[in-house]
């Protein structure tokens, strides 16, 4: 249930996508991709690894609901000052920037820390059901919307209107006045040290994933642009198949985390799970992908989404398979070698995700995701080898 509720409320802002891509001028859609992109990094700063901190280290009632509401005030502190710093700033259209922030909060920075809020009490079908409510609501309000010819700001409106609402029922489920900036600076000094791992463990995750296609959003022009973010979005709430998987699954690996023999086997079940899952979507994809774009967009223009989307589904193979394995290191709570890994994954991911989109185009930025999550998988792989399987070798 939770994994239909997560394609779900993907495919709500997956529908958008569309509704937009039908109805509005190619360059419109291609500024939209373009603000996406760039804002999702902004926000990184906004959850800076306040979710999986909560995750890991909320063993008791009183000390989840404590992590929530005071990891929820400093998000929205961060947040207030990054929209105040953003209408500062001479875009090209301030209104349609300023409602992509507020929609991308909700949907990434909160969300998360709602979703650890839940696996930690091991309710994770309360957030199957927001998931189902909301991304219903949100349906129906880009149907009504596109059926009477609205213009894009009523769309993200009614979204963020949606997301108000959930984010009100966290409020009350936690339970816990709001803490005092006093309160607030002094547990901040106490957790910081190790609080920075994490946080620059989670905000370097999304950025390294996102450099490609961020440079793309200078690199290629509007049209182009906005056809390759088709086939960018239709792979990952395909992915997110997988991802769901492994949230859901978060409650047998954290009931395993001491037992390295039955680690190992979650491990492999949830391996085998995801390569089934992405390659059966592959396969799919080859075999009617075109057929499916001319119906869903009814714009020949977007077939040239296509060969992207097969090499960016093949690529999620090994993307999941290093998402996997990073689990392994959350749980060994190793964030200071994360950290070191991910810097190494920006690099690779800024200098090839430039380079290679600069002289090779679209074709460019997929192969440097394809250099970035072979890496990332070997640099995994090994970690697991040393730290899961020579214990084995110990009993």
């Amino acid at each position: 249930m939770f994994t239909f509720s997560n394609l779900l409320k993907r495919g709500s802002n997956y529908l958008l996508l569309i509704l937009l891509a039908r109805s509005m001028p190619l360059t419109l859609v291609g500024t939209y991709s373009a603000y996406i992109n760039a804002f999702s990094l902004v926000l990184l700063i906004s959850n800076f690894g306040f979710s999986e901190y909560l995750l890991v280290n909320s063993g008791s009632k009183k000390k989840l609901k404590f992590n929530s509401i005071f990891f929820l005030e400093l998000s929205l502190l961060i947040f207030f000052v990054i929209l105040i710093l953003t209408s500062l700033i001479p875009l090209q259209n301030k209104v349609l920037a300023m409602l992509i922030l507020i929609k991308l909060y909700f949907e990434t920075s909160v969300y998360n820390m709602i979703l650890s809020f839940f696996q930690v009490k091991q309710k994770i079908f309360i957030v199957a059901a927001i998931n189902l409510i909301s991304a219903s609501l949100i349906v129906v309000i880009l149907g009504v919307s596109f059926f009477f010819n609205q213009d894009i700001t009523t769309y993200l409106t009614g979204i963020i209107t949606v997301h108000i609402m959930v984010y009100i029922y966290f409020l009350n489920q936690i339970k816990v006045p709001f803490l005092r900036v006093k309160e607030l600076t002094y547990h901040l000094k106490k957790i910081f040290k190790d609080l920075k791992y994490y946080g620059f463990s989670m905000v370097s995750t999304p950025l390294y994933l996102m450099i490609p296609t961020v440079a793309g959003s200078f690199l290629l022009s509007p049209e182009v642009l906005a056809k390759y973010q088709v086939a960018y979005s239709i792979s990952n709430i395909l992915l997110l198949v997988s991802v769901s998987q492994i949230q859901v699954g978060y409650v047998e690996f954290l009931d395993a985390q001491n037992n390295s023999r039955k680690l190992k086997k979650v491990l492999k079940k949830f391996a085998l799970r995801v390569f089934g899952i992405n390659a059966v979507f592959l396969v799919f994809c080859v075999l009617f992908g075109k057929k499916l774009l001319l119906i869903v967009f009814d714009k020949e223009a977007y077939l040239e989404s296509f060969t992207p989307l097969v090499y960016l589904l093949f690529i999620n193979i090994i993307c999941m398979f290093s998402s996997l394995l990073a689990v392994i290191m959350v749980l060994k709570k190793d964030q200071k070698l994360k950290t070191k890994y991910h810097i190494e994954f920006i690099m690779i991911s800024t200098i090839f995700g430039i380079i290679l989109t600069y002289y090779f185009g679209v074709n460019g930025l997929i192969a440097a995701y394809f250099i970035l999550y072979v890496y990332s998988f070997f640099r995994y792989f090994f970690y697991v080898k040393r730290k899961l399987y020579q214990q084995l070798d110990t009993y």
